[in-house]
């Protein structure tokens, strides 16, 4: 999951890649991370961006797109949720 931001892979994928069932890498999320698939993929994801843009001169749209967003506008909306800021705050 750290090397593809862009992703994100498909659950089954993951879990194939782990040689495990998407039910059983659903159940160690849940008891090893108390998350879920998803929501630790998000979380690394914005985590990324994060770093991205206090580390380079990316504008918002290029980290949105480098970490796997369809636009700018839902990468700063799961941005603001989990940070409490915009993106364009963090510049």
């Amino acid at each position: 999951m750290r090397l593809d931001y862009r992703g994100p892979l498909p659950l089954a994928e993951i879990a194939r890649r782990c040689g495990i069932t998407s039910r059983q890498l659903q159940r160690l999320f849940a008891e090893h991370l108390a998350s879920t698939p998803r929501g630790w993929y998000l979380g690394l994801r914005l985590e990324h961006a994060h770093q991205l843009l206090t580390e380079t001169d990316l504008d918002v749209l290029a980290v949105a797109l480098a970490c796997g967003f369809a636009s700018s506008s839902s990468f700063s909306r799961a941005f603001r949720a989990r940070y409490g800021q915009a993106p364009r705050e963090v510049l």
